[in-house]
């Protein structure tokens, strides 16, 4: 591989994080991680420097939220089986209250 010269190094990184960024917002589905991962690259390109306490990594889920979200995502189906558009309406307002960020609204939806 050629080596570079440092002006197209920058230039090349600086794409990259641009990329980063732009494909973390674009995700389907948003989490804090993503949205972690593009204020980085963000931040990286304004020429901030990364501190713990003003952009402290995201907490990984603990078993504890696991397992709530699986016996969320039990009741859905337990919903979605029963063919009650009652209950699956009721099942999902439900699970929207319990994991907002992972069940966002959309916006008419």
């Amino acid at each position: 591989m050629q080596k570079m010269n440092p002006d197209e190094e920058i230039a090349l990184l600086r794409d990259a994080l641009d990329h980063i960024s732009r494909i973390a917002n674009a995700a389907r589905q948003p989490t804090k991680r993503l949205d972690w991962i593009s204020l980085r690259a963000r931040e990286a390109l304004r020429g901030v420097s990364w501190n713990r306490e003003y952009l402290p990594e995201p907490k990984k889920a603990s078993m504890e939220e696991v397992h709530d979200l699986r016996g969320t995502i039990l009741m859905l189906v337990k919903a979605c089986e029963s063919d009650n558009l009652t209950a699956i309406s009721a099942a999902v307002e439900e699970a929207r209250s319990q994991h907002p960020s992972l069940l966002r609204k959309i916006d008419g939806v």
